[in-house]
């Protein structure tokens, strides 16, 4: 199975030059974000891979999470 790996660390998050890609995982990031690219699938399209992070963002927002600080 093909994945892309992207990850980024506290303190860096302001800019996406200092976001991670890679094709494995980095146990030492703060946050990662695995996207599997379509081993036996398709694959996603940018538009799939946009709604799904959008899905994310808006439940680590509404405060589900009590794992998640809230600000």
């Amino acid at each position: 199975m093909a994945d892309k790996f992207y990850s980024l660390n506290r303190g860096a998050v302001n800019n996406p030059d200092n976001v991670t890609v890679g094709d494995a995982t980095s146990a030492g990031s703060d946050i990662e974000l695995r996207i599997e690219l379509g081993a036996g699938t398709t694959g996603w399209t940018t538009l799939e891979i946009t709604a799904a992070l959008d899905a994310l963002k808006r439940r680590i927002i509404d405060g589900r999470d009590s794992v998640i600080g809230q600000v």
